[in-house]
């Protein structure tokens, strides 16, 4: 009798460490209080899930013992829910190191042409007002940018905004026009919804929707999704222009030390069965991961990837593809070597997707 007690003792020891390992999974997450009964998604309730690992009379080994501790330990994980919410302090500068590699190849019957880029750019935020209500005014500002591009064999085109003196490449003027000024502000509501902008410089494009990750509005649990609606402008081959109504899917992947891992997905909502037309959307159709931290209330990294291909887009015999990396993270340091310095590696560039007659976008 003695033996079953303090066998019972030490699993109870074993379940209460496991449960206060779970809780440490968010740091700084405000948890949710354990009801007198906490059920999973099958309906057990933790001690339910507790009173399987020992039953009376149901001889158990160490391994099948942890087992079911793990079994018990993951339904309340999958049961917690989480909290997303931005938080901005008004007068805080935010940096962004953001990194854009494109390759493009097209090919129209013999004709064929292949253009890479690179860009490197210090991107930062100015957060110039937080009102009663949470929503934030940010301005964006660029503050340096280093830039790279070539079309076949031609000589490529650079350029350093730390060290260029002279003539700027005719390419690239426009963004040395726009160093250290702000070219667009934003005010965003505390989920990270755009409910005004002003943008200055048209041309700025920022791949997964907006210049933040709309969050759910309330609390998600791991598998969760939710959605973002947009649209993208396409030019049909009678020359009408129409849009093309698409959405971001959102879905928190897992949660770790206070960090949610975010992945998201571009959808094509509306019918595209012309491939003149699907070689518009290509480029504007993204997936990746963000992280997100939960206790600053802040985005600190973005990953997105493009890998795709459109055939017939001007004939049977002709093929566009599209092969892009795009990185963006948060400098927590200001430091003249995270400035910006990227003149070594171009010869390992990758190459993105871009159509001959296409101007430099600049995407963060």
């Amino acid at each position: 009798m003695g033996c079953l007690v303090v066998r019972n003792f030490l699993v109870f020891s074993i379940l209460l460490i496991a449960l206060a390992t779970l809780g440490r999974s968010a740091v700084g997450q405000v948890l949710q209080p354990l009801k007198p009964v906490v059920t999973d998604s099958q309906g057990n309730s933790a001690e339910e899930a507790s009173a399987e690992i020992d039953t009376p009379g149901q001889p158990m080994d160490e391994k099948d013992m942890l087992s079911r501790l793990s079994q018990a330990a993951k339904r309340l994980e999958n049961n917690q829910k989480f909290d997303l919410k931005y938080t901005f302090t008004e007068g805080e500068t935010i940096l962004w190191r953001v990194e854009h590699t494109a390759t493009t190849d097209t090919r129209v019957q013999v004709d064929e042409e292949t253009s890479a880029s690179r860009s490197l750019s210090m991107l930062q935020w100015q957060v110039t007002d937080v009102d009663t209500l949470g929503n934030t005014t940010i301005a964006l500002t660029l503050k340096s940018a280093v830039m790279w591009q070539q079309t076949d064999q031609n000589d490529p085109i650079t350029y350093d905004s730390r060290k260029h003196r002279g003539e700027v490449p005719e390419v690239y003027r426009s963004f040395a026009d726009w160093l250290g000024v702000p070219m667009a502000t934003y005010k965003i509501d505390p989920q990270g919804k755009v409910i005004d902008r002003k943008e200055v410089y048209y041309n700025v494009k920022f791949g997964v929707g907006n210049i933040t990750m709309p969050l759910p509005g309330h609390s998600v649990r791991i598998g969760d999704a939710w959605h973002s609606p947009g649209s993208i402008g396409v030019k049909t081959p009678d020359g009408i222009h129409k849009s093309i109504r698409t959405r971001i899917e959102y879905r928190l992947q897992r949660v770790s030390d206070g960090i949610a891992l975010v992945s998201f997905d571009t959808q094509v909502l509306t019918p595209v069965d012309d491939p003149r037309v699907e070689s518009q959307l290509i480029q504007q159709l993204s997936q990746g991961i963000i992280r997100f931290d939960m206790n600053q209330g802040q985005m600190i990294s973005k990953q997105l990837g493009w890998s795709e291909k459109c055939l017939g887009f001007k004939g049977p015999e002709s093929s566009l593809s599209y092969l892009a990396k795009y990185d963006v993270r948060k400098v927590e340091q200001k430091s003249d070597s995270e400035t910006v310095n990227v003149t070594e590696g171009v010869d390992r560039l990758q190459p993105v997707i871009r159509l001959s007659d296409d101007g430099p976008i600049f995407r963060w």
